[in-house]
């Protein structure tokens, strides 16, 4: 019998880029030691998928920004990850 809890089981680990994709370019990636902040050049339409990118990697989100720089969106994102122990 699994008695592996639900939210460990599908966890995947994290990684910038993994958020390298069509429709997102990193610009950078600044860790920090409650998680950091993650920069994307992105579309409108890959900003949903992001967050659940994030979810699937038990990384949360404590804000974030969208604005125009020119031809392009910038998505920026403080994220934490939760403390083991």
């Amino acid at each position: 019998v699994d008695t592996t809890p639900f939210s460990e089981e599908k966890t995947l680990p994290f990684s910038p880029l993994d958020f390298q994709l069509s429709g997102a370019q990193l610009v950078y990636w600044h860790p920090s030691a409650q998680g950091g902040e993650l920069a994307l050049k992105t579309l409108w339409e890959a900003v949903p998928s992001a967050f659940t990118r994030l979810a699937e990697r038990n990384v949360s989100v404590s804000r974030f920004s969208l604005s125009v720089e020119g031809d392009d969106l910038l998505f920026t994102l403080q994220l934490e990850t939760p403390h083991e122990g």
